[in-house]
């Protein structure tokens, strides 16, 4: 802020100070427009990403008294952004971890409990700052790497302990790729840390438009629940107005897989434990309807 500087001002301190914040939100707004429809297919992925983006932007702050103090502004800009990022992606992805937790009732108490248990582990985490803070001081860097090695491991094994029983694009995949048959909720190996698939979002489109698609025939898509094609790299699935919740399970399996499911594949994966009414899959609105005017 320009302390120990003799030609720093006020106003000057005072406008860096908004510029810091500003940007932090700023970045906070363009991350939530961006992905606010891609929280709900990889809720954990974004909650462990949310945690990494904070470690980050602690590695920045502590960097950054031994860089050039022409680079402070930058560092922090970059810090603040990292840590507004995490707030988002932690807040959006909250709702549904502690939903899973009540199997859909009331959340009131859990949320009450985790408030509470937040609380107590921040202050247990400061008393043990101050206890340990003043014997750590030849390798404080040394430490931090280490306990930030341990936040990212224990934040990594706490999301894979979550357990949904909603489908999204990663869990359908991992039941697609099992060769010993399907797998329900609590078997199911869902990767956690495919960053890159999950900012870039699945290479599936369901609920696209037919002209998405490209051009069709009304042949191609009469008495056809939903219709797939392979555009630009990535797959381009319509769905029918009249499809239930189990043709488009089928949709997003055969975008998926490559092939087309099993007439019984909707009760296999209910029989296995998992909900078939409603899926985390990012659905576009986007309906067909083929009417006969003859």
């Amino acid at each position: 802020m320009g302390i120990g500087s003799e030609t720093a001002t006020p106003i000057a301190a005072a406008l860096i100070w908004a510029f810091r914040g500003g940007l932090g939100m700023i970045v906070g707004l363009l991350f939530g427009g961006a992905k606010s429809t891609a929280f709900k297919g990889y809720v954990l992925q974004y909650r462990l990403f949310a945690d990494v983006m904070n470690d980050l932007g602690m590695i920045v702050d502590i960097a950054l008294p031994f860089c050039d103090p022409k680079y402070y502004n930058a560092g922090y800009a970059i810090s603040t952004s990292c840590k507004a990022i995490c707030g988002v992606a932690a807040g959006a992805t909250r709702g549904s971890i502690l939903m899973s937790f009540t199997n859909g009732r009331d959340t009131s108490e859990i949320t009450s409990k985790e408030s509470a248990q937040e609380t107590a582990i921040t202050v247990v985490g400061i008393l043990c700052g101050v206890v340990v803070g003043g014997w750590v001081e030849e390798w404080r860097f040394a430490w931090f790497a280490f306990w930030t090695a341990v936040h990212v491991w224990a934040n990594f094994h706490a999301v894979k302990s979550v357990k949904f029983k909603t489908l999204n694009f990663p869990r359908l995949r991992a039941i697609i790729n099992e060769e010993g048959g399907i797998v329900g909720p609590m078997e199911v190996e869902e990767s956690v840390f495919c960053f890159w698939d999950m900012l870039r979002g699945s290479k599936v489109d369901l609920g696209c438009s037919l002209a998405d698609l490209g051009k069709l025939e009304v042949g191609d898509v009469k008495g056809r629940k939903y219709v797939i094609v392979r555009k630009n790299g990535r797959k381009k699935v319509a769905i029918s107005a009249d499809a239930s919740s189990e043709d488009v399970l089928d949709a997003a399996t055969e975008a998926l897989g490559g092939r087309k499911p099993r007439k019984d594949w909707a009760k296999r994966l209910a029989d296995a434990g998992w909900r078939i009414d409603e899926f985390h899959f990012v659905v576009g609105d986007w309906r067909y309807k083929v009417e006969d005017n003859r």
